[in-house]
């Protein structure tokens, strides 16, 4: 027939070997989150030191020799010690799920935690709540109560936090972190009042196991929501490069196209196939994009512009002059970025200035980046004004589209009357041309970079 003493003992050596396995587990389990892991790691050993400290004192004290004093002197240390690191480790977690619900930073409340959790260790190696006889026996102080004081008002003040973010956060969450916001501290008053089982490390233990199941559930549930995520970013990737490729096949330019070819049939046969050609390739390249996840080699994305120019030069005639000077090619960018900016210089620039006007593109290195420049001497925007919706819908894909596949970042600045500068700036980091870059290797043409 078991003690109290001898059952007390034996609970909590099976707590701790317990603790351990779940410690281990907590390494293990690639599917919660990686802070979040560590956090659970951290509050199992934590509670592992604390019960077998404890245990190793309460097996040994009354014995006389060496190991008995290093026994206890050493184990119900562990156990404060333990108990208070524990502390601090919860309040840390809880403020951590409580941010990611409502976005509210508790840095504070977390300092406030471990100058408290460093104070009362302190108290506890100076001799404030216990005592060791000369037999290692184990006696309490009449101060005793102080020690059970930071777990009472941890649960307190946890509780309070939870309930004012019970909305953000869900109800499996609030339960089991309430259960353990309470279980600790109904522990420590339980604790106060007997001396036979340590009431507090049974509801530390049975909370955390708790705390670790429900995280499990949790991370399940982020996944889920990333892979959904995913899902919505892959279809929205898709619906922009759709925008992107209606929105640079304008009827306007078609039709001014197909005019210009028909008019070249009846006086210029040769330069009507010649438009007939450059107008198929442009077409191709457009409709192409459609399949492209990832950039394309700079001097391709330059040959479609300057397909685009001579195109545009078709049916503008005088209204329209251009240049493109490359002083560096050895990069990649989104397929039609460019020429989206090149196209609106057009279109929205010197298109509406009387007597026309220019557009030049031109390519550097940068040093620590390239730079795609696209200038035009048209009539400008008011950059500070409100675009109209549905306005300026390339310009946006394009923007999302840089910083999603080279980390690079679009520029725009325009004066009434003045014309408009476009800056595509990609880090060399993020340059290089993917492995895939023979996109268009099946059409030799498309690769073709007019001199």
């Amino acid at each position: 027939m078991f003690t109290m003493h001898e059952l007390n003992i034996s609970v909590e050596m099976g707590g701790a070997m317990f603790c351990a396995i779940c410690a281990i587990c907590a390494v293990l389990f690639s599917s919660i989150e990686r802070r979040y892991r560590w956090y659970l790691m951290t509050m199992f050993t934590a509670v592992f030191f604390a019960l077998t400290g404890d245990a190793l004192g309460d097996i040994f004290t009354g014995r006389p020799g060496l190991l008995a004093t290093i026994a206890t002197h050493a184990g119900h240390p562990a156990y404060y010690i333990g108990a208070y690191v524990l502390l601090g480790l919860y309040v840390s977690y809880l403020c951590g799920r409580i941010e990611d619900a409502t976005g509210i930073v508790y840095r504070r409340t977390r300092i406030a935690a471990w100058i408290t959790c460093f104070l009362w260790s302190l108290l506890m190696i100076l001799g404030l709540f216990y005592y060791m006889d000369a037999n290692n026996n184990y006696h309490r102080t009449e101060l005793y109560w102080l020690a059970q004081l930071p777990i009472i008002l941890c649960g307190i003040i946890s509780v309070a936090f939870l309930l004012r973010s019970r909305k953000q956060l869900n109800s499996k969450a609030f339960y089991c972190m309430l259960l353990y916001s309470l279980a600790p501290a109904i522990g420590a008053i339980a604790q106060i009042a007997t001396r036979s089982i340590n009431f507090t490390a049974i509801a530390v233990s049975a909370g955390l196991i708790v705390l670790f199941l429900e995280m499990q559930g949790h991370s399940a549930q982020l996944l889920q929501e990333r892979t959904e995520q995913l899902a919505r970013s892959r279809e929205e990737l898709t619906e922009n490069r759709i925008a992107v490729m209606v929105s640079q096949i304008q009827p306007h330019f078609m039709f001014n196209t197909l005019d210009s070819i028909y008019y070249l049939c009846l006086t210029d046969s040769q330069l009507a196939a010649d438009a007939v050609d450059k107008f198929s390739t442009y077409l191709r390249a457009n409709l192409a994009s459609l399949d492209r996840t990832t950039p394309i080699p700079l001097p391709t994305e330059i040959a479609h512009v300057r397909t685009y120019l001579e195109l545009e030069k078709m049916s503008k005639a005088e209204l329209l002059e251009y240049t493109i000077e490359v002083q560096a090619e050895d990069f990649a960018v989104p397929a039609l970025s460019v020429q989206t900016l090149v196209e609106n210089a057009v279109r929205h620039g010197t298109g509406k200035r009387p007597g026309g006007g220019t557009v030049s593109v031109s390519v550097e290195d940068a040093g620590s980046a390239y730079e795609v420049w696209v200038v035009d001497n048209g009539v400008g925007f008011d950059a500070t004004a409100e675009p109209a919706p549905g306005r300026h819908t390339g310009i946006q894909n394009t923007r999302a589209r840089l910083e999603a596949m080279c980390n690079g970042e679009l520029i725009i600045k325009s004066e009434l009357g003045k014309g408009t500068t476009a800056l595509i700036r990609i880090p060399k980091e993020s340059a290089g041309i993917h492995e895939d870059a023979q996109f268009y290797s099946h059409d030799s043409k498309m690769w073709e970079v007019t001199p």
